[in-house]
C-alpha cells in the first residue's frame, strides 16, 4: 500500500513537472516580444522631422519684409494741394479762374479777338518772325482770346493763352501739330502769339529796316501800352490789306512751347490753347 501510495503521490508531481516544462520553452517567445517594441523604437528617430520648423522659421522673415511694404515711402509724397496736377489734370486748370496749379493760383484775362479770314492759325514768336501753321483749319472768322496768368512768388507771369472755337466743354486733350508735324515752337524772344497766317506772312515780309513796324508796334504795346509787371499784350493788323490781325503775349520763361487741341465729346475742337511756362 505504501508503494501504491508513493507512485500515485509522485504521479501529480511529475505531471506538474511535464506541465512546466512546456512554460520553459515558451519563455523564449517572450523574449521575441521586446523585438517589435525596440524596432519601433527606431521610429521615434522620425523625430528630425522637426527640420520643418525651421522651414517655418524661414517663413517668418518673409512675413517681416511685408510688413516693410512699400506704403511707408509713399509717405513722404507731397499733398495734391502743393503737387502741380499732370497731363489732362494740368490743362484743365488753366481753363478756370481761380484754380490752383501746385501752390500758383490762375487768372483768366479776355484778349482782343485773333481775326482769322484764312481760316489757318499761326502760333509762334512774332519778334523771330517765325511762326508754324497749325495743320487743323478753322472755319474763317473772328476768335476770342484768353491770357492765364499765375500768381507766382516773384511776379505775376503768363503760363498759357488759348484760342476759344466754340462753346462746348473740353472732354479730352491732343497735340496740335503743325504743317511739319511739330507739336511746339521755338520761343527766341520772350513772346508767343496766335494770328492769322497772311497776318503772320505779312509781318515776316518786311524788309524795311530793324526794327520794323510790326516789330516796333508789338514791343511798345507788350512792353508799354498793355503791360503790368511782369507780363503784357498786344493786338497788331500789320497791313489794312491782309485783314488778319496778330494777338502776341510776353511768355511766362519756357523756350519751347507746346500746344493743344481741346476737343468736345464729339471730338470736334472747341479751343486750341499754348503753354507759356513749364509747371509751376
Amino acid at each position: 500500500m505504501r508503494g501504491a501510495q508513493a507512485r500515485a503521490k509522485a504521479r501529480p508531481a511529475a505531471a506538474k513537472r511535464a506541465a512546466a516544462k512546456p512554460k520553459a520553452v515558451t519563455k523564449p517567445k517572450a523574449a521575441t516580444k521586446p523585438t517589435p517594441k525596440a524596432a519601433t523604437k527606431p521610429k521615434a528617430a522620425t523625430k528630425p522631422k522637426a527640420a520643418t520648423p525651421k522651414a517655418k522659421a524661414v517663413t517668418k522673415p518673409k512675413a517681416a519684409t511685408r510688413s516693410t511694404s512699400m506704403t511707408k515711402p509713399t509717405r513722404p509724397r507731397p499733398t495734391p494741394a502743393t503737387a502741380p496736377p499732370s497731363g489732362q489734370a494740368r490743362l484743365d486748370a488753366y481753363l478756370l479762374d481761380g484754380s490752383q496749379l501746385g501752390d500758383v493760383a490762375l487768372h483768366l484775362h479776355d484778349l482782343p479777338a485773333v481775326h482769322v479770314p484764312s481760316g489757318q492759325l499761326v502760333v509762334g514768336d512774332p519778334f523771330a518772325a517765325r511762326g508754324q501753321t497749325l495743320a487743323r483749319a478753322l472755319r474763317p472768322g473772328a476768335y476770342p482770346v484768353t491770357l492765364v496768368v499765375g500768381d507766382f512768388a516773384d511776379a505775376a507771369r503768363a503760363v498759357a493763352a488759348f484760342v476759344r472755337l466754340g462753346h462746348r466743354p473740353v472732354a479730352r486733350w491732343e497735340p496740335a501739330a503743325a504743317d511739319d508735324g511739330a507739336t511746339d515752337y521755338a520761343i527766341d524772344a520772350a513772346a508767343g502769339a496766335f494770328a492769322d497766317a497772311r497776318a503772320f506772312a505779312a509781318m515776316v515780309d518786311e524788309r524795311a529796316g530793324f526794327p520794323t513796324a510790326s516789330f516796333a508796334a508789338l514791343e511798345r504795346q507788350l512792353l508799354t501800352e498793355h503791360y503790368v509787371p511782369a507780363w503784357g499784350w498786344a493786338s497788331y493788323q500789320p497791313s489794312p490789306i491782309a485783314a488778319g490781325t496778330c494777338v502776341a503775349f510776353l511768355a511766362g520763361g519756357a523756350d519751347r512751347c507746346p500746344c493743344w487741341w481741346g476737343l468736345d465729346d464729339t471730338g470736334a475742337p472747341t479751343l486750341v490753347l499754348t503753354e507759356l511756362a513749364a509747371p509751376p
